[in-house]
């Protein structure tokens, strides 16, 4: 009866094991296949015989078990990391878009310029303070802001009159009594403007004639502002504005 044939993968590890004499991976061979130890003994004696006859350098072979799976990488991994550099791609764009339409230079400072108070009546009329300038404190001026002359009293600094300043702020809506006593004269206004005008709101217009004529001024209340000589007047320790004497009443 003839002896079963070697399979082939078996008959190649023999072969194997006999030609690299290592004494690990010949004990793990005849670990795993015990009975091929007199087949191992042939090999190695027809190896030996080989190497006697025409030496031969030795192969290092590292033992693989039959048995052990082959490992396949899969690449289901590849999907995770298309999407993660798909991802970084799109915010990489979004922030070189953003940074092309943002203006170039340090960010600038802003100061706000105070405005002087503006008087207010006691009848509880609301007057609109001047709008609040914004400019940047380099070395270049402040520029001016255009003012809208509809609501502003524009006076000529040269040739300007009491009565014809006082005409004008009434012109604005501003209720002004000029008592008798006030005469007309010849007032000297400080331009604001380069063609040689002042232009103001009507209350600082009237603070900057009163300042000029010399006049008083008294709140009346809802019927308006009362313009009075400054002889025609008195201080009452107490009062918030000055008030008319008893001697004169109506300014007469």
């Amino acid at each position: 009866m003839m002896a079963d044939k070697i399979p082939t993968n078996i008959d190649e590890l023999l072969w194997r094991v006999a030609e690299a004499r290592d004494a690990d991976l010949t004990a793990d061979f005849l670990r795993r296949y015990p009975t091929m130890r007199p087949q191992l003994a042939t090999r190695e004696a027809m190896v030996d015989s080989l190497r006697a006859a025409r030496p031969v350098p030795p192969i290092p072979t590292r033992f693989v078990p039959v048995s052990a799976p082959v490992l396949r990488r899969s690449r289901f991994w590849l999907a995770p990391v298309a999407v993660g550099l798909l991802v970084g791609i799109a915010i990489a764009s979004y922030q070189v878009a953003k940074f092309v339409q943002e203006p170039a230079g340090p960010e600038k400072k802003v100061v706000v310029v105070p405005q002087s108070p503006v008087p207010t009546p006691s009848d509880g009329r609301v007057i609109t303070p001047p709008p609040k300038t914004n400019y940047d404190p380099g070395t270049q001026p402040r520029p001016e802001e255009p003012m809208n002359d509809d609501r502003l009293v524009v006076l000529s600094v040269n040739g300007t009159t009491l009565f014809g300043a006082l005409g004008a702020i009434r012109e604005k809506g501003v209720q002004l009594d000029i008592m008798p006593g006030v005469e007309d004269m010849p007032i000297v206004l400080t331009a604001n403007r380069d063609d040689g005008t002042i232009a103001l709101e009507p209350l600082q217009m009237l603070q900057a004639v009163k300042n000029a004529a010399g006049f008083q001024l008294l709140d009346n209340g809802p019927e308006g502002l009362i313009i009075l000589p400054a002889e025609k007047t008195t201080v009452i320790e107490g009062e918030p504005t000055p008030r008319l004497r008893e001697s004169e009443p109506g300014g007469n």
